[in-house]
Formats: C-alpha cells, sequence, structure tokens
C-alpha cells in the first residue's frame, strides 16, 4: 500500500475480553477505488441455529426511512475454522440469514461505501483524509441479541486521529472501543483524520470535549468557541440540576452542512468558520440539552429502539420544540444573546405561526406522528413541530410562572419528568405531560394542555404573554410588578 501504512493492532477479534460478547472491527480501505469500510463481525453461538444479521433501516434523531441495508457489499460468513456459511437475504429489505448448523464463533464480513447523509448528519463518509460514521449507517445486529455487550475496534491509516466517545483502551496505534449494547454502540459516532483538532474543559464534573475535523485550514481562532460551549453547558447543567454523562464530544464538522444530530453522550455539528458567539450558540445549546431531552427523557417508543420500524410518536413537538426553547433560556442565562436577541426571536417565531394558515389544520401532535410521510423530520403539511413545539412550551412555562407565583417554571417540569420517565425507566406518553403539569402548579390543566398540543385551536400566546406584561410583539403593556418581576425573571 505504498505511501499508506496501516495501523497493525494484534489479536483484534480473538483476544476480546470476556465482557463484549459481539465485536467489531472497522477498517479504513481509503487506498481502494472507490474507498470503502470494511467492517468484521464475530459473536459466539450456543447452538445450531438460523441466525438473522439485520442493519436498521432509520437512525435515531432522523426520522425518515433509510434502509442502510440497500448499501451493504459482498456480505459473507464463515465459521471460527474459516468455513464458509450459507447466506441469504431475508424477508425484510434490510435482513440476511446465516444457517449454521453447529455452535461456536461466527464471523461475518461486509463493506460500506460512502452512504448518502440523512437529514442532519453524515452517514458514512470515507475519503484519503476522513473518516465519519453515524453508527446506524454501518454496523448490523444480530436479531435479538442488542442487549449484549460489544466491542468496536479501528484500523485506520498510521498517524491518523480517532475520536469517539466510547470509553476506550489502547494507545495511539490501538482503538478499542466499549459499548454496554448495540443501541450505545450505534449511537456514538466515531470520526477520524489525519488531523483533529481538540479541545476540552470541564464542567459540574464532566469532561467535555470540542472535536474540529474536516476543512481546518479554513478555522479562524477556534479556541474562542471554548468559553461559550462551556457556558452553555454551565447554563444547561444549571437548568436540569443533573449532568447525566462523565464526558460528553462536540464533533464538529467544519464546512459539512446537514446541521446537526444528536447522540447519547455526544454530538455531530456543522460548522461554517465566521460565525459569531450569539448565532451559533442556540443551536450547539440546542444539541447538547437533547442529552436530556430525548436521549434519556424520551417518548416511550424511543427506546429501546425498533431499527425495523418507524418509531411513531405524538410527542416529537415536545421532544424537539422544547429543546429549542431551553436552548434560547439557556443562552440567555448564560449571556450570550441580548434580551432584544432573545425577544426578537420569539417575536419572528410568532409571526410565523400567526401568517401560517397550515396552524388550522394540522395539530403539533399530528405533525409529530406524521412526519414518517416526510422526508424532512421535522414537521407535516406545513407545520413545523419544532416552532409550534418551542411556542407551547413558551405558554407552558409563562403560565406555570405566573399560577405559582415564580415558584415553579418550565424547568421544574422537566426535571419531574426527568426523574419519573428518564431511562432505564420506559419513558413518557402524551397523558404523562399533562399529569407532570398538573403536580408542578397544583391545577388541573389537562383540558388547557390538550388544547395547546392536540388541537387546531389557536395558541393562547396574548393569554400567556400578558402574564409577563407583554403583547404578541413582545411590547410591553401597562402591567403590574407581578407581571413585570415575571418578565424580568423569564428574560434573565
Amino acid at each position: 500500500m505504498t505511501k499508506c501504512l496501516w495501523t497493525v493492532i494484534c489479536a483484534i477479534i480473538a483476544a476480546a475480553p470476556a465482557s463484549a460478547t459481539i465485536t467489531y472491527h472497522i477498517t479504513a480501505r481509503v487506498a481502494l477505488t472507490p474507498p470503502l469500510v470494511q467492517v468484521d463481525m464475530s459473536f459466539k453461538l450456543p447452538r445450531a441455529e438460523c441466525i438473522k444479521l439485520e442493519a436498521p433501516a432509520w437512525s435515531p434523531g432522523d426520522y425518515q426511512l433509510q434502509h442502510f441495508g440497500k448499501y451493504i457489499l459482498s456480505l459473507s460468513a464463515t465459521t471460527g475454522s474459516g468455513l464458509p456459511l450459507k447466506v441469504s437475504r431475508g424477508r425484510l429489505p434490510d435482513e440476511w440469514r446465516i444457517a449454521c448448523g453447529n455452535p461456536g464463533m461466527v464471523h461475518v464480513q461486509y463493506f460500506v461505501p460512502n452512504e448518502p447523509p440523512g437529514n442532519f448528519s453524515q452517514n458514512v463518509q470515507l475519503t484519503k483524509n476522513l473518516l465519519f460514521i453515524n453508527g446506524p449507517a454501518a454496523l448490523l445486529y444480530v436479531r435479538g441479541r442488542k442487549e449484549e455487550s460489544c466491542q468496536l475496534t479501528v484500523t485506520i491509516p498510521s498517524g491518523w486521529q480517532v475520536s469517539s466517545d466510547l470509553p476506550s483502551q489502547g494507545g495511539e496505534h490501538l482503538h478499542r472501543l466499549h459499548a454496554a449494547d448495540y443501541d450505545q454502540l450505534a449511537d456514538a459516532p466515531l470520526v477520524a483524520a489525519p488531523r483533529l483538532l481538540i479541545y476540552h474543559f470541564t464542567d459540574h464534573g464532566c469532561r467535555y470535549s470540542l472535536v474540529f475535523y474536516h476543512h481546518l485550514a479554513s478555522l479562524q481562532n477556534p479556541a474562542r468557541w471554548v468559553s461559550v460551549f462551556h457556558r452553555i453547558a454551565h447554563a444547561e447543567n444549571d437548568l436540569m440540576q443533573i449532568t447525566p454523562y462523565t464526558h460528553y464530544h462536540f464533533l464538529l464538522d467544519v464546512g459539512g452542512g446537514l446541521g446537526g444530530l444528536e447522540h447519547l453522550n455526544s454530538c455531530r455539528l456543522a460548522y461554517y468558520p465566521g460565525l459569531n458567539a450569539s448565532q451559533y450558540a442556540p443551536f450547539v445549546a440546542h444539541e447538547l440539552f437533547h442529552s436530556w431531552n430525548v436521549k434519556r427523557l424520551r417518548p416511550a417508543v424511543l427506546g429501546p429502539f425498533n431499527y425495523q420500524q418507524p418509531a411513531k410518536t405524538r410527542c416529537l413537538w415536545f421532544a424537539e420544540g422544547v429543546t429549542e426553547y431551553f436552548a434560547w433560556i439557556a443562552c440567555r442565562r448564560a449571556g450570550l444573546i441580548s434580551v432584544p436577541q432573545f425577544e426578537s426571536h420569539f417575536r419572528g417565531l410568532i409571526a410565523r405561526y400567526i401568517a401560517n394558515p397550515a396552524r388550522n389544520r394540522v395539530s403539533a401532535d399530528t405533525a409529530s406522528l406524521m412526519v414518517w410521510s416526510t422526508r424532512s423530520s421535522n414537521g407535516y403539511q406545513g407545520v413545523s413541530y419544532y416552532d409550534q413545539g418551542e411556542l407551547i412550551a413558551l405558554c407552558m412555562d409563562l403560565t406555570i410562572r405566573h399560577l405559582t407565583d415564580q415558584q415553579q417554571d418550565l424547568a421544574s417540569l422537566m426535571r419531574l419528568m426527568y426523574n419519573q420517565y428518564a431511562i432505564p425507566k420506559p419513558g413518557y406518553h402524551l397523558n404523562d405531560i399533562a399529569t407532570a403539569l398538573q403536580v408542578v402548579t397544583g391545577k388541573s390543566l389537562t383540558r388547557w394542555f390538550m388544547q395547546l398540543a392536540d388541537s387546531t385551536a389557536q395558541l393562547p400566546l396574548q393569554e400567556c404573554l400578558s402574564y409577563a406584561g407583554l403583547d404578541n410583539n413582545l411590547t410591553p403593556i401597562q402591567a403590574s410588578s407581578k407581571e413585570t418581576d415575571l418578565r424580568t425573571a423569564w428574560q434573565r
């Protein structure tokens, strides 16, 4: 391989620790034309059986069917002694069947080319200078064994760096990563390149990493972002009063496009040089807040994942819109946006809502449920569950503050729901949000809440904003001291 010297890894699969029952080995074959990702997978069968391998049909956070199995090339299987096993395609488009006549080790090998991106992230991207893998797009699983522990070993060209949020073993030339199960493995994107620019900070006992990759030559003073990200993390940790991870990676795709995609302990973010803090901070804050809202506190269907069927829920407005609301709250708390910028954001959001006739036809929960029939992952028939959900969050927050004389707010409801429904608990349903609202306010607000989430009635924006002494244009109106105090606390 002339100038491309491959990292030598000894005993890659056979030496896997007993705690990892399914092992994966990724090799970046950058010298091939076109370049391919080689995946070697090994696991033990306790008895003779016909097993089924599956590729995910979708990627969590990107609510569209992508059927990653159609990109898999040259899948083959052998016994531990190297004898070939019969492989056939299954009834499902993302399924393979392997006939195993005897118990023992099974080795599977296949190749993955560059794949089309999703709505928010690259899936598999391999060039002579970059490897990026979004787990569901490249890693198969054994049906019925997703709960077993996994080990992932990576072979890359000599001198390359690797970044993943999974716990790792090995030094510079041995990249061995561990996951408790397939869900954790698939939810940890991996990036490798000849050079990664990495910065660290610590907050609330957690170590955060900023990992810049891709077009690094276009970066200008990237170190300035450390304090910005730190202030966002600090504000969100304070809001939720619990830090759910010990480490977190921001994977910053310089010039990469496509927005951002949340993961359990990381996120992939498009980064464009030239952005200032007030422009970029809400985007970063949104993806980080998903660590609480969606990745741990989630609708019941969003984990453990069924990767073959759409995860349909009426609560994506809560998962995404409420997350966006707290992104702006956190950025204001962190001092990264001014009060005029904060008000301008909600003013524009309200104006778009009022001008959108689709709100009279589609409710927030319907837009959530029906998103799988679109390819946008953000709404249905003209209604964005991001925007609608954020305005519902605004109504809920101001109402909770008003009814409790500022003793509670929407963050109180989030913390309550997190304690009651976050993993490993089974998740929540729409009526559970209404129940939590009653707990934090001491009032029965189910009918009011359902009008917000489950009807096409106009949101009570004027009434809710009046609690803060504001009109629909966020212009101050004649207000009592209680209302001005509420506004000051909301905007602080």
